[in-house]
């Protein structure tokens, strides 16, 4: 593959979320099944996470002074609540 038809790495996030006291020796985690209509590995289980959006750097995340790591953290609770319905927020 030609190097002009490299593809260019794109920002995401993913995140795994155990339940709350689950047993640390087995682990209850969350996962979602992946559309089969994607093009990527469609109707396999996967931790939920995707792409960063340029809104995600508009969001307030505190204890948190780097700019690209708030992005990302903001990117991670997006995409956790829109494959999953569960809010990582406080107050």
């Amino acid at each position: 593959m030609p190097v002009s038809d490299a593809p260019i790495p794109k920002d995401a996030a993913a995140v795994i979320l155990l339940r709350h006291h689950t047993d640390p020796t087995n682990p209850e985690i969350f996962w979602v099944k992946r559309s089969t209509k994607l093009a990527f590995l469609g109707g396999f289980y996967a931790f939920p996470g995707g792409g960063r959006e340029p809104h995600d750097g508009e969001v307030l995340v505190e204890d948190c002074d780097d700019q690209e790591r708030a992005a990302m953290i903001s990117c991670a609770a997006r995409e956790v609540f829109e494959e999953t319905g569960t809010l990582l927020a406080r107050g």
